[in-house]
């Protein structure tokens, strides 16, 4: 039986390559998301009300990296009037939750849109991912 030297050699690199991958640890860094945007309004309105209540804006902040997050600033937008939360730490896997209490007409609709680490002052294994919007539909 004849052996083919040259693949051998490509098998043996392609062995090596693969276990280099494999065994290659990620990098260890917080990863920040936004998971949810909830909304809690303590009253029910009467149809076509244009009356004021006050509705609760939650955003819940994940670190689903794996490392501690330091010293960053979240914020939460709704109808163009920012609030800004500082966070001093958020260890891997833990979340917490913004909140931020507004008054509305009754029977509007608005938007929420939360980021998380909003000046980029973490780096994280995924920057893509520090946003999201929701609406608020009575």
């Amino acid at each position: 039986m004849k052996i083919n030297k040259k693949y051998i050699f490509v098998l043996a690199f392609t062995l090596l390559v693969s276990f280099a991958a494999y065994s290659y640890a990620r990098p260890v860094q917080p990863d920040l998301t936004v998971t949810d945007i909830t909304f809690y309004k303590q009253i029910k309105c009467a149809p076509n009300s244009t009356t004021n209540v006050s509705v609760t804006v939650n955003m819940i902040v994940w670190n689903i990296g794996n490392s501690t997050a330091l010293n960053f600033t979240d914020t939460l937008k709704i109808e163009g009037t920012t609030y800004y939360f500082s966070v001093a730490s958020l260890a891997a896997g833990d979340t917490l939750t913004h909140s931020k209490t507004v008054s509305r007409q009754c029977n509007i609709q608005f938007t929420a849109n939360a980021t998380a680490d909003t000046f980029n002052s973490v780096i994280e294994s995924n920057e893509s991912n520090n946003n999201r919007v929701e609406t608020y539909t009575p």
